[in-house]
């Protein structure tokens, strides 16, 4: 009896076309990973600068209208970022507030972005019946994924890479009008 025994196999051309076929389709799906790894962490770093922006008017709204001055709310500007040790620095907490944590700073996760707050206060003295008026800036500067030269900046703009502005409009509901 005459039996045949066939071979099954593969050829070093199919072999090579399928690896090919693999490695494109394992670099396209990296590169996707990739990309939104990176942008979903540019959105939490955006994030975290709107609720500093958003957390630095709370404070200013819930400061007497008369103590709303660049003298007062100084303590606001700046790195929050120690320069010495490249940890957060503690929050700015009042007299007043019912806080059980001692020294309260921001996560670790902020000191990475090396976020910058810069408070900008206006007297509104160009507009008519303006005297119950003030206009609050706040400016909130980061880092993606880089250490900037100089953590602290005595005056100008910072050395960050992005920045994003939240503006709001104080009015001394004292003052009669």
């Amino acid at each position: 009896m005459n039996l045949r025994i066939r071979k099954q196999g593969f050829t070093i051309t199919e072999i090579v076309i399928a690896t090919v076929i693999f490695v494109g389709l394992f670099t396209a799906l990296f590169l996707l990973l990739n990309s939104s790894r990176t942008e979903t962490s540019k959105s939490i770093n955006y994030m975290r600068a709107m609720q500093l922006a958003q957390e630095t008017i709370d404070w200013i709204n819930s400061t007497p209208f008369e103590d709303v001055t660049a003298n007062k709310l100084s303590i606001l500007n700046g790195s929050l970022v120690d320069s010495y040790s490249n940890k957060s620095v503690p929050i700015p907490v009042g007299e007043n507030a019912n806080n059980t944590v001692t020294n309260p700073e921001y996560p670790d996760d902020y000191s990475k972005c090396y976020y910058f707050r810069k408070l900008d206060i206006d007297d509104l003295n160009s507009v008519p019946n303006s005297r119950f008026l003030k206009k609050v800036t706040v400016t909130v500067y980061w880092n993606e994924s880089k250490v900037p030269k100089k953590i602290d900046s005595a005056s100008g703009e910072p050395d960050r890479m992005r920045k994003i502005t939240l503006s709001t409009i104080l009015f001394n509901e004292k003052e009669y009008y």
